[in-house]
């Protein structure tokens, strides 16, 4: 090893000796690896055999805010997905992004009332996602309805999205972390294979920034047709690294932790019994199961 170099793009030099059945066979002095940044969009677009709605989708300047970019927000560089504002995250840097498939619930963004970057409140967006009928997760419900967590994701994406496109990350030079705070939320009809588009509309109501954090409050509907199927309202917030570095929780009184250290009747759901998994009433497959055993 001749020199390590740390920083955004850690380097190493070295030299190089390969031997083939103990006789020297290659030699390199100071060869160098470098990291560098890189985005596997393009390659997980090719295992998905993806391709592209031919619906009309929101241009802001010379960006198109389709399907693949909305993909760019997982996968891909992040001008990719906002433009050229969002170069300088095209490095080194973390910025805040969507879930990829099969967790990303958008399909493009069909309107933007506001300018990308002015963080400014009362900007809105229309986003569509078509709901396939043979959507994996239909079949993994306990019943052939869109779950609730997924509907929340679904309607929380496009907040997510419209806190990028009014440059919220763009205010700090340090990287910040993403998270959703609170909400209150009403169902109001259940969404099923076959429903076909549903649209969120999500305004961003409040931005509040301080001691380098930013809190923004959201309203959100979802419709199918003109036929309302969940509202909300929800805050997320954008905070530095060492401010959720120490979190404290809520604490654990005697009570609690004798209850969590007794047993009882167990269920290892693993062998699905029938009480939980063999009538209409039921807990979903595996890829939506987050509970493993029941231990007392």
């Amino acid at each position: 090893m001749e020199e390590v170099i740390d920083g955004p793009y850690p380097t190493l030099y070295a030299d190089l000796l390969c031997t083939v059945d103990g006789l020297k066979a290659f030699h390199c002095k100071r060869m160098g690896l470098r990291l560098v940044p890189a985005w596997p969009l393009e390659q997980k677009l090719l295992e998905m055999g993806w391709s592209e709605s031919d619906r009309p989708a929101a241009i802001v300047g010379e960006h198109i805010f389709n399907h693949r970019s909305l993909l760019a927000c997982a996968w891909g560089k992040p001008s990719r997905a906002f433009g050229p504002i969002y170069e300088v995250f095209d490095t080194h840097r973390r910025v805040a992004r969507l879930p990829g498939p099969p967790y990303h619930f958008m399909t493009r963004v069909e309107s933007i009332d506001g300018a990308i970057g002015s963080m400014e409140p009362d900007q809105r967006v229309e986003v569509a996602y078509d709901v396939p009928a043979d959507a994996w997760y239909f079949g993994e419900n306990g019943a052939r309805t869109m779950p609730l967590c997924v509907l929340m994701e679904a309607a929380l994406q496009p907040c997510g999205w419209l806190a990028s496109f009014v440059g919220s990350a763009l205010t700090s030079e340090t990287d910040l972390c993403f998270r959703n705070l609170d909400g209150t939320s009403t169902l109001y009809r259940e969404i099923r294979p076959g429903d076909g588009t549903m649209t969120t509309r999500s305004t961003i109501t409040n931005i509040s920034q301080s001691a380098g954090m930013i809190i923004e409050s959201f309203s959100v509907t979802c419709h199918i047709g003109d036929t309302l199927v969940y509202d909300l309202d929800t805050v997320f917030g954008f905070f530095p690294k060492e401010a959720l570095e120490n979190q404290i929780g809520l604490p654990t009184s005697e009570s609690d932790r004798a209850a969590l250290a007794s047993e009882g009747e167990a269920f290892d759901l693993a062998a699905r019994p029938a009480c939980f998994f063999g009538s209409s009433v039921r807990l979903p497959e595996a890829a939506l199961l987050m509970i493993d055993r029941v231990r007392g």
